[in-house]
């Protein structure tokens, strides 16, 4: 099972080579575990069992797969750490840039819903999530206060945690700000904000449950797709703003088809994703290989795939007994995909180990290579900055010029051929 290391012990940034491209990763879901601890002993809040830092880390570790909301319950163990506390936010932005650094990533795209960084709307969340969820019984931040963050503060939080990180470590971080299903009071703002701070919010994503039936508290048409997400997404488009979108994860692959714009809620698929919301990526999209029609639309149109090899075992996205891997299948079939954490304080992966895990699979050096290519072509930056970033990772390989920055022909198309097998040998 995973190993239950701080994610602050890592490799010394001198040893890994900045070749590597981070495209998923939510950043309340990255916070080292030594901070949440720090912080949570400092705020006299509440902790695991005897409030050690090993107890901690084991209350945070998932042992054995299950779904998607008991990953995501373990939010309310640590969010309190952070939750209105611009400086907490700060440090949190900072420290990830330098895990990064750490793990020989030389850009990233992080993404964060800023409601969920002040208390109020982060409670009025995990209790939709799980009714059973008790706020901590400290003061709850209003708006319109001065004194007391708001969204706007947060997004200024982490980008100067995101500036500072750079300046330190070489490692440049962008941001993706996340709707969340279920909250479409929110999308309207997070569009706003993607347009305010443009300089360093790249994308609008939608993250959250897929399927209502699986959410506690929820009914069915809560946790669906709503009129207000859907206008913020056509709004992005509309206004330049790129587009990401958490979909085929739990969800069906018709979450990838697309449905007539109307004052009505439904489930997300891949499908829909691309056609109403306008994704340039998606995010998981493992069960898109169920419908083959879906399936070869991305392939051919070159859809990219942000996919976390450990989470997608952990919230049961992929069942255990798959006979094969969908990333082992993307691989096969030269998909467009890159390969990212998810919410590693969760999850307790590294980079590494989830190159590891996929080399263990049966991938080569060279789908890691082509995986990182991938994610340069995919990112959102400004095309002046992406053709930079390529021309970086052509030095890194020591890729030879070629005329299209798109084409990979230089990598070889090994393909894996490996069963996926427990847990516990994977």
């Amino acid at each position: 099972m995973m190993a239950s290391i701080p994610r602050n012990r890592m490799t010394s940034r001198s040893s890994v080579p900045k070749g590597r491209i981070e495209l998923h990763c939510h950043l309340e879901g990255a916070i080292r575990h030594t901070t949440i601890w720090e912080l949570l002993k400092t705020k006299r809040l509440a902790l695991p069992g005897n409030g050690s830092l090993e107890a901690l880390i084991d209350a945070l570790t998932i042992h054995q797969p299950k779904d998607l909301n008991h990953l995501l319950s373990k939010f309310s163990i640590f969010m309190p750490a952070v939750t209105d506390d611009v400086d907490a936010i700060e440090r949190m932005a900072f420290e990830f840039v330098e895990d990064e650094a750490r793990q020989g990533v030389c850009y990233c795209e992080v993404r964060y819903c800023p409601f969920l960084l002040l208390q109020k709307h982060s409670n009025d969340h995990l209790l939709k999530l799980d009714p059973g969820f008790v706020p901590e019984h400290n003061e709850i931040r209003l708006e319109g206060q001065d004194k007391y963050p708001t969204v706007r503060d947060v997004v200024r939080a982490v980008n100067r945690g995101f500036q500072r990180g750079e300046e330190e470590t070489g490692v440049k971080a962008r941001s993706i700000l996340a709707c969340i299903r279920g909250m479409p009071e929110w999308s309207r703002d997070i569009l706003e904000l993607c347009e305010e701070f443009s300089h360093s919010v790249v994308g609008i994503d939608i993250a959250g449950d897929e399927v209502g039936k699986t959410s506690k508290g929820k009914t069915e048409e809560e946790a669906m797709l709503d009129e207000e997400d859907v206008w913020a997404f056509q709004q992005a488009k509309q206004k330049g703003i790129h587009r990401t979108v958490h979909a085929g994860e739990v969800g069906p692959p018709q979450m990838v088809q697309k449905y007539e714009y109307r004052n009505i809620k439904k489930s997300l698929s891949v499908g829909e994703a691309l056609d109403v919301l306008h994704a340039e990526r998606i995010g998981h999209g493992y069960n898109v290989l169920k419908d083959s029609k879906i399936y070869q639309k991305c392939l051919l149109s070159g859809v990219h795939f942000e996919t976390c090899p450990h989470s997608s075992c952990l919230t049961g996205a992929v069942p255990l007994a798959t006979a094969k891997h969908p990333i082992v299948r993307f691989a096969e079939d030269g998909a467009n995909f890159s390969i990212s954490r998810d919410d590693p304080t969760v999850t307790m992966a590294s980079l590494q180990e989830e190159y590891d895990l996929l080399v263990d699979w049966g991938l080569t050096e060279a789908h890691l290579a082509r995986a990182n290519f991938n994610a340069a072509m995919a990112s959102f930056l400004p095309v002046k900055e992406k053709k930079a970033l390529m021309e970086k990772l052509k030095g890194i390989y020591g890729v030879p010029d070629s005329e299209s920055l798109s084409r990979m022909d230089w990598i070889p198309t090994n393909q894996p051929s490996v069963k996926f097998g427990t847990w516990d040998d994977r």
